[in-house]
């Protein structure tokens, strides 16, 4: 069995307060081992919340869109 080690850094940068930064791994359960980062929106008010939305959609939209790929191909999904 392999193994697959990762690990994510984010930085809030030098002029804000707060990290708006998001990242999301997959769980060991999941089919689809998806890694999405999002980075946060330069001190908007809710960055933060936004980062965390967009990569919750990305992923939901992903792995809906992935259950309807043929699994002898992989192909790529693009985003229009």
């Amino acid at each position: 069995m392999s193994c697959l080690r990762f690990y994510g850094l984010t930085d809030r940068g030098t002029k804000r307060e707060n990290n708006e930064d998001y990242i999301l791994v997959p769980n060991v359960t999941d089919e689809l081992k998806l890694f999405i980062v999002a980075d946060g929106m330069g001190g908007a008010n809710g960055g933060e919340v936004a980062s965390k939305e967009a990569t919750e959609r990305a992923e939901n939209y992903i792995k809906s869109e992935f259950s309807k790929i043929s699994h002898e191909r992989y192909w790529l999904l693009e985003i229009y």
